[in-house]
């Protein structure tokens, strides 16, 4: 596995190509609004569980070299700080990531259930005419 590889199921993998929904432009599936959401739904809830998770180890990575360093009873050191920060900015940084790509999710959704809608009528066009 590359690194990209690993890099895109860590920050939540690529979301949908539009063939993804081509069953669904049939003119005779009637709920077809109906699975797109459940898709845009189960991609948003594991986004959402990713940035919990994200988040929630930078906080305990800045807890535990926290723990640590009043633990030991001495100042803290540079190196110690700067893994306290790297590692925090890190999470942090892939926690905003998702929140992006979160945030853009909406848009993609509206856009594929437009797509999604032309497409029917015209498959239903094409259906009507003797073509489908």
């Amino acid at each position: 596995m590359t690194l990209q590889q690993v890099f895109i199921a860590v920050v939540g993998g690529s979301r949908f190509e539009l063939s993804d929904f081509d069953p669904l432009m049939h003119p005779l599936v009637d709920d077809a609004d109906v699975h797109l959401q459940k898709a845009y739904d189960w991609h948003f809830e594991r986004t959402m569980t990713a940035i919990r998770l994200v988040f929630g180890a930078a906080g305990a990575v800045v807890l535990a070299l926290v723990t640590a360093v009043l633990k030991q009873g001495s100042d803290p050191t540079g190196g110690q700080i700067a893994a306290l920060i790297a590692s925090a900015g890190l999470f942090a940084g892939i926690g905003l990531l998702l929140s992006v790509r979160l945030r853009n999710l909406h848009r993609e959704y509206v856009a594929t259930l437009s797509y999604l809608e032309r497409q029917r009528w015209m498959r239903q066009v094409l259906w009507n005419l003797g073509f489908g």
